[in-house]
């Protein structure tokens, strides 16, 4: 893969470990593994960005959300203030 990016589509948890592998490979020095992988680029794919940032507006503007969810399905529903995974 010389001169070439190949970009890893992964969610935070994928993000991570493929950082740290790159991480761990630039500080032992094990150029013959590092050459191959170094060409990688890990990135946030759309549904994930998209997923993230509703859930970031929800955490944000609770209260009204909370507002209109209770005028449609009425006061004895309660909205989860963190949505489930």
């Amino acid at each position: 893969m010389e001169k070439q990016v190949a970009s890893i589509v992964a969610d935070w948890p994928g993000q991570l470990f493929i950082r740290k592998a790159l991480t761990y490979l630039h500080i032992s020095r094990q150029s013959a593994i590092l050459k191959e992988i170094e060409s990688f680029i890990p990135i946030l794919g759309l549904l994930h960005l998209l997923l993230n940032s509703r859930e970031h507006i929800i955490i944000i503007y609770h209260s009204f959300f909370e507002q209109i969810f209770h005028f449609v399905f009425g006061e004895r529903k309660k909205l989860a203030k963190k949505s489930k995974p």
